[in-house]
């Protein structure tokens, strides 16, 4: 059996022993595993060690091996390890509460022309006015 002491664990979260135990089972899972960053790796152990049933835990390591075999980087429909400082560095968590609005981004990345301010709505709407 490989050894399982090489591989590291997240930033938060130790690598659990089963979920060591199935990535060094299988080489390229093993070798994806390698490659993410620390806080990719936190999010599959986070999202293993959440299960509450050992049957659900079996099944997301099981998927976990699986998605990195396929090339993913992290687990799919997690919401994310709930231990992570969110720091307010993300438009969507960012509320200054001084009437700003978080930059809205359309799909594709690119942002959108809306107001992002209460001085600048009204400031739209009064030049808008004065065309009419």
């Amino acid at each position: 059996m490989p050894k399982t002491t090489t591989l590291p664990g997240g930033k938060v979260h130790e690598l659990p022993d089963d979920l060591a135990v199935a990535l060094a089972a299988d080489e390229t899972a093993r070798g994806a595993w390698l490659g993410i960053t620390v806080l990719a790796r936190n999010e599959f152990i986070c999202w293993v060690d959440d299960a509450k049933q050992k049957s659900t835990r079996e099944r997301r390591i099981h998927r976990a091996v699986e998605a990195l075999g396929e090339g993913k980087r992290r687990p799919c429909c997690w919401p994310g390890c709930k231990h992570r400082e969110r720091d307010g560095n993300k438009a969507r968590d960012r509320n200054d509460g001084d009437g700003t609005k978080p930059v809205r981004r359309k799909r594709g990345g690119a942002q959108s022309e809306g107001p992002q301010s209460v001085e600048d709505s009204e400031l739209k709407r009064s030049i808008k006015g004065s065309r009419t």
